[in-house]
């Protein structure tokens, strides 16, 4: 890479790959904040279409009348606005909200009672729109649930109507007319730029990266540094209308303000994988807006900071806004947090992860928030499957409580699950600020062969059929099998003292995939494991960090004791981070040399991610 201007200021770019020759080799140094405008504004490096599309001043329009069935390839758009799509472009679907609790599958609850929004129950009084959504001023137009889709095949004329063929098809089901469904889109949308193999250091400069209005664009092997200095906006790299996008093997340090890894400010179809977010704020991925068939895997996060509490444990994975249809499976870190604050949250799969619930926040103990699930009122008909849950070590447990839930939450903060209750804001007698109960949080969300550290045992909950029905079930089934709607069958697979056949290593992968490293375990995470390297320490200084076998003398050095759990095996970014990169167990320190050795030896353009939609357990 060499000095020069690549691409124009209102030429479009697509295509464009920024790539260094090597983490350590290629360093782009900021001495400034980025210039630009509109969503380029702040940002250090900025892909973008020419024409400014977004949620508030959509470029082209059109109602969409017909094709709402789940697994619909084909749709129907009616009258048009501007441009008519064009095939191998990408187009944003979108409806209006429900306009209070219907009691099942709930998509609301981003403007609160308090300013003139939703008044139901399961909705916080104080709630407010991200703003990543077409009409988001008001209760009767805003539009939080989002899929973007790519046009295959187009016929019509004029104003319309259009048939539209579309790639992947509709994922949810509740896509109605009563809803007002529409479409919009891009004129020039930009396609396949990308930032490869070099170093990137925002300290003193503006925010980031940013996708804007692009599709199949990516991020591979880079490192990116951030500081207090840098600017307030969200993460290292934004996915900002952004569909098939790739952030993979890439290595992420520091804060500003309320930084994150990647943020999602509206994405569909797009992968977080394999990436080593340290000492940040936040979560690894943070979903601003809906993000339907997304998924975030195998990715390690070594401490996390949140300035606002020092005793807050922050979420690995954190769903701000609306989000239906996304996959976390494979991450090693602390806790999925699905807030309740601008929007409600279905449908969505958490598959093989180890979530510990309890690290410290820059030196300091957590106590507060330290629940390593926690569905939030509005939080329903999720899949929770194969994961290894709380704080652990030895004979030593913090997380005692097996759940908290709208008639018992007393031990909220020692709990492996917090169902339809958040504590932190709630009050019985309050008239404002207020987050009631949802007893639909837990009876609508599927828990299937987690391991927990409260009950030290595996919950095969379906039916009496299963292990330890009378024992660690206590009776009680964990699979929504009575719903009239969205409901599911007994699961089939994992319960192997039952006669089932393993649980698949995978809900993302058919197969192993080709960077996966020669020798490594496969699946790496779930009860079927048994040959972990993975605990967390237990006092001295390091006391609930999370380390492996080979860096386990970081613990012991400093007075703690380490017990590794038999159904955690690190993952090829936790090893990369203690074994070659050398990290320290706090996950504080200052920002490292990314030295691993990828799993592929080529530098090749990384393809726009397939399958996602099969991440889905229900549909």
């Amino acid at each position: 890479m060499s000095s020069g201007i690549y691409c124009n200021s209102g030429k479009n770019c697509s295509n464009l790959t920024i790539r260094g020759a090597g983490a350590n080799s290629t360093f782009l140094v900021w001495s400034g904040s980025g210039g630009g405008s509109g969503d380029c504004a702040g940002h250090d490096v900025c892909f973008a279409s020419t024409d400014t599309n977004y949620w508030g001043g959509p470029s082209n329009t059109a109602t969409w009348t017909a094709g709402y069935a789940s697994g619909s390839t084909s749709i129907t758009l009616g009258t048009v606005s501007g441009s008519a799509p064009v095939v191998g472009q990408p187009i944003v679907l979108d409806q209006i909200d429900n306009q209070s609790d219907n009691g099942g599958l709930y998509v609301g609850c981003e403007i609160g009672g308090s300013s003139g929004g939703d008044s139901s129950p399961a909705c916080y009084s104080l709630a407010n729109p991200n703003g990543y959504e077409r009409g988001n001023n008001s209760l009767s137009t805003i539009r939080g649930q989002q899929q973007i889709v790519t046009v295959t095949s187009i016929s019509g004329s004029g104003k319309g109507p259009y048939t539209i063929g579309i790639s992947p098809g509709i994922y949810a089901g509740n896509w109605n007319s009563a809803q007002s469904p529409g479409a919009w889109w891009a004129t020039s949308p930009v396609y396949g730029d990308a930032v490869e193999s070099l170093s990137l250091d925002h300290t003193s400069g503006g925010d980031g990266i940013t996708f804007f209005n692009c599709q199949g664009c990516w991020v591979k092997g880079i490192r990116s540094l951030r500081g207090s200095a840098t600017g307030t906006a969200w993460g290292h790299v934004t996915f900002s209308i952004c569909n098939k996008c790739t952030v993979e093997q890439s290595y992420f340090w520091g804060y500003a303000g309320d930084t994150y890894g990647v943020s999602v400010d509206m994405a569909s179809d797009s992968l977080i994988e394999s990436n080593i977010f340290h000492y940040y704020a936040g979560s690894l991925a943070f979903y601003n807006s809906d993000c339907e068939g997304c998924v975030s895997d195998f990715n390690f996060t070594p401490g996390q900071f949140f300035a606002g509490s020092s005793n807050w444990q922050a979420g690995t994975i954190e769903f701000h806004g609306t989000v239906l249809f996304s996959e976390a499976e494979g991450n090693i870190g602390a806790q999925y947090y699905g807030d309740s604050f601008h929007g409600t949250h279905d449908l969505n799969t958490f598959f093989r992860n180890r979530l510990d619930g309890r690290e410290q926040n820059n030196g300091t103990l957590t106590v507060s928030n330290t629940v390593p699930i926690i569905l939030n009122p509005g939080d329903r008909y999720e899949n929770i499957v194969g994961n290894v849950l709380g704080a652990w070590n030895g004979t030593n447990v913090f997380h005692k409580t097996y759940a908290s839930t709208p008639t018992s939450f007393a031990n909220y903060a020692t709990s492996v699950y917090g169902l339809g209750i958040y504590p932190a804001v709630y009050s019985s007698s309050c008239t404002s600020d207020c987050l009631p109960f949802d007893t639909l949080s837990q009876s609508t969300t599927l828990r299937w062969g987690n391991y927990d550290v409260a009950d030290n045992a595996v919950h095969w909950c379906g039916n009496s059929t299963d292990a330890g029905w009378s024992t660690t079930c206590k009776g009680a089934s964990e699979v929504p099998s009575t719903l009239s709607s969205y409901g599911n069958q007994v699961p089939t697979y994992g319960d192997t003292s039952a006669g089932q056949s393993p649980m698949p290593p995978s809900l993302f992968y058919s197969a192993q995939p080709s960077w996966w490293p020669a020798g490594k375990a496969w699946p790496i995470i779930g009860p079927d494991v048994t040959t972990g390297n993975v605990g967390q320490c237990y006092g001295g200084t390091y006391s609930t960090m999370e380390v492996t076998t080979s860096q386990a003398s970081q613990c012991t050095k400093a007075g703690g004791t380490f017990t590794a759990l038999p159904t955690v095996v690190s993952n090829p970014a936790m090893d990369c981070y203690f074994d070659q990169m050398g990290g320290p167990i706090s996950g504080g320190g200052s920002a490292l040399s990314f030295t691993c050795t990828p799993p592929s030896s080529t530098t090749t353009t990384v393809p726009p991610p397939s399958g996602v939609n099969g991440a889905v357990i229900k549909n």
